[in-house]
């Protein structure tokens, strides 16, 4: 996990992005952790099944519900198959 975030933060770097704060979700391992607060970056953990803060959570939610408007506007008589 730490080699990854190590990977990540490295091509951040290379793009000309600089992180300061890493948001991430509270089962985060102490590894990664410690990492972080190595290369004096700040690190906000999320609380437990708190899904407004967690992007990827807001991510999942927005998708379903434009999922959902667009298989309204269907058709009634469209063939299910297609």
């Amino acid at each position: 996990m730490v080699a990854t975030f190590k990977d990540i933060i490295e091509e951040l770097k290379s793009c000309g992005h600089q992180p300061q704060l890493n948001n991430m979700d509270n089962e985060c391992s102490n590894a990664v952790q410690q990492h972080i607060t190595s290369k004096k970056q700040d690190i906000q953990l999320v609380e437990p099944h708190d899904h407004h803060v967690n992007a990827e959570e807001r991510v999942i939610q927005t998708f379903k519900h434009h999922l959902i408007a667009g298989l309204a506007t269907i058709y009634i008589n469209f063939p299910i198959q297609l």
